[in-house]
Formats: structure tokens, C-alpha cells, sequence
């Protein structure tokens, strides 16, 4: 093996130890949390937004971005606030005006949540609010696997509205990683696998490791926001900043995906803010299904949290290593 790409991997996931549940101060804005911990991974979850808030190491940094100014802030974007970190809403945005009667905000119903614990297990469950124009209600549960693995379980049950066509829609706000990578699809309906869906993205994305993996590289400040939709069928992404790599997994079902025109849609998104205070999101869709009343649909997202450590001497020495390594563990 090339000593360059010899890299030491540490895994942060592997942990074995019990997964237990604790209540935590009120302490995210004056709102009630749960920490969810296998004892080296640690989830801090808002109970009433319904969503992780901090994921990381016991002691250790926050991967996920939280707002830095969201008490007082001027509203950059209208009656809703963006708070961080993960949640679920339904796709395809361009659908909203259908099912929740306007165009924008998104529907209060997806940030308004009350505990449901299950008897017996580890899992936190929380159940959102029903809303009130399309009368699907969202449930979402999360978990430390016992590999290690944190695992979010998401369900939409139309509970009393018309029939709607909905995916579910993961959406993960990232703290500024330096790189995501994508899996991108060999028999792709479009030009490099991704499509530009606002900005200009281009001269950021490169095929790495024989075209086995797509890198968006996001060092350095860009003021102006992008989003790409990604043709995959792998739906994995990686999010990496410093030695910390954060892999998330969803399942390919069969069906049509959010946002592709006449085409089969995109299972991956990822959005840039630019900007001072830059987040990513990575986003993992679920196919479009119609629910009538009384009918469900699910998803599920896996994450791992990897530490990486190489050899090399120089950034670009390290950089080659850590893209060459990451295209091995996403697999």
C-alpha cells in the first residue's frame, strides 16, 4: 500500500457498552432535552423540535451546527427560525403550497413534538403535532445500535387529510466540514451524476479514486449559498472537518425521487449556506409515496462517527489520503 494512504483509523462507533437515556437541564433555549449515550458517542435531542441538536464525542466538539445568534437574531428567513442541527420535513418543496397551503414557512407541525417513550427499550420516540392542512402526522425515534451505530427511524402517517404524495426528507445541518462526498451512479440520467439546483457549485465537485467517489471540497469562505441534487444508487454522504468524519446511510427503495423533473429524482441533496457562519446540509430523501388516510410510510438514516489519522506530512499529502480512505469506508 502506498505509505501516503496508510492511514490509522480509529473508529468512535464501535462501542459496545449499554445505550442509556438521560433527561438533561433545559438547556437549548430554554427547551427540555434528552441525551442519549452508549458511554463514548453522546446525542443531545430537543424534545419539542423533535431533533438532534448535538452528536459527538462524550466531551467532544459538536458536529452538527446550531445557530449562534437565534435569541434576538433579525428572522433572515421569515416566521421560521432555524435552529441546527437535524430534523425531518416532507419533500418535494415545490409541493408544500398543496399540502400545507403555503409556499413557505415550512409547517409548524414538523418543529412541534411531545414525547412517546416505548415500554421496555432504549429509544427515545417522539410524535409531532398533526397538521392541520394535510393531516399527516410525523413520527421520529432515536437510538445508539449496538455496534454503535446512532440510528434515526422516521414515519408519515396521513391521520386525517386527502391523499398526498410525500417523502420523507432527513436533512442534516453539518458545523462548516472542509469536504462531502457522495457515491455517484454509473448508469447516471445526468451529466457528472448531480445536477445544480441553485448557485454555482461546479468548480467545487471532483471525481476521486477512479470516479468512485465524488468530492465537494469546501475549504475556505464562499459568500453566496448552492444546492446539488445527487443521482446515486448508493444513498451515502460523508461530512468531514478536521480528523472527525460523520458517514450517514439510507436505503434505496424502488421509485421516483423529490426534484428530478421527468427524471428518477435525486436520494441525496446537499445545500451550502455560504456565509460567515457556513453549515452544510446533507440530506437523504426516501421515494415519493401517496399516502391516503390511515396509511404510513418509513425511513430510516444510520450514522457513524469515525476519527481519521494518517501518516502524511503535507496537507495535500493528507487530503489524498483521507479522500482515498473515505471512498474505502463508504462503501
Amino acid at each position: 500500500m502506498n505509505k501516503v494512504i496508510a492511514v490509522a483509523l480509529v473508529s468512535l462507533c464501535l462501542v459496545l457498552s449499554p445505550t442509556v437515556a438521560e433527561a438533561t437541564p433545559a438547556a437549548f433555549h430554554g427547551m427540555p432535552t434528552v441525551r442519549l449515550t452508549n458511554g463514548r458517542l453522546e446525542a443531545v435531542i430537543s424534545v419539542p423540535l423533535g431533533r438532534v441538536i448535538s452528536f459527538g464525542p462524550c466531551g467532544g466538539p459538536n458536529i452538527l451546527w446550531q445557530s449562534p445568534v437565534i435569541d434576538g437574531e433579525p428572522q433572515k428567513y421569515g416566521p421560521w427560525r432555524n435552529w441546527g442541527g437535524e430534523r425531518t420535513w416532507l419533500a418535494p418543496q415545490s409541493g408544500w403550497p398543496a399540502s400545507t397551503g403555503t409556499a413557505w414557512p415550512p409547517d409548524a407541525a414538523w418543529d412541534t413534538y411531545t414525547p412517546r417513550r416505548r415500554r421496555g427499550t432504549r429509544t427515545l420516540v417522539l410524535v409531532s403535532a398533526i397538521s392541520p392542512r394535510s393531516g399527516i402526522q410525523i413520527t421520529r425515534m432515536f437510538r445508539f445500535a449496538r455496534d454503535g451505530r446512532f440510528v434515526i427511524d422516521q414515519k408519515a402517517t396521513n391521520v386525517a387529510g386527502s391523499p398526498t404524495t410525500i417523502s420523507l426528507w432527513h436533512i442534516t445541518q453539518v458545523n462548516s466540514p472542509e469536504a462531502v462526498y457522495f457515491m455517484p451512479n454509473p448508469r447516471t440520467h445526468y451529466p457528472g451524476d448531480y445536477m445544480v439546483m441553485t448557485g454555482k457549485a461546479g468548480n467545487l465537485i471532483r471525481p476521486i479514486k477512479e470516479k468512485a467517489l465524488t468530492k465537494v471540497d469546501l475549504h475556505g469562505s464562499r459568500p453566496d449559498s448552492f444546492k446539488i441534487g445527487v443521482d446515486t444508487d448508493q444513498p451515502v454522504i460523508a461530512s468531514r472537518k478536521g480528523t472527525n468524519l460523520l458517514i450517514e446511510y439510507s436505503t434505496l427503495n424502488p421509485g421516483r425521487y423529490p426534484d428530478g423533473g421527468n427524471k428518477r429524482g435525486f436520494p441525496v441533496e446537499i445545500f451550502d449556506s455560504g456565509g460567515v457562519s457556513r453549515f452544510t446540509e446533507t440530506e437523504l430523501l426516501s421515494p415519493l409515496y401517496v399516502l391516503a388516510k390511515g396509511q404510513s410510510c418509513q425511513a430510516k438514516v444510520t450514522w457513524r462517527l469515525l476519527k481519521l489519522s494518517t501518516r502524511a506530512q503535507t496537507q495535500p499529502q493528507r487530503d489524498y489520503a483521507v479522500d482515498h480512505i473515505v471512498a474505502k469506508l463508504c462503501r
